[in-house]
């Protein structure tokens, strides 16, 4: 996803749009279950994790510096190991 797409949909996502949720989500989802695994061995478990992570991250967008939210994979990736 070019940063240019992922800034506009963090716009959306601000703004509460689900769809623009559910593409961040579909976008990041596979690499972050991956990431759970290495900490989790449980893939239900990591599932969870995952669900759960993101529900916490649509929360804190606006909680966070903009330009912190444009490196959303680490952000992401940083919030999975946490």
């Amino acid at each position: 996803m070019s940063l240019e797409r992922e800034e506009q949909i963090v716009k959306e996502c601000l703004q509460g749009d689900s769809k623009a949720q559910g593409e961040l989500y579909s976008t990041y989802a596979d690499y972050l279950f991956f990431v759970s695994l290495r900490y989790i061995i449980y893939r239900t478990k990591a599932d969870d994790i995952l669900h759960v992570l993101f529900l916490k991250s649509f929360n804190f967008l606006n909680k966070y510096p903009y330009r912190v939210i444009l490196y959303r994979k680490a952000w992401l990736v940083l919030f999975t190991t946490h």
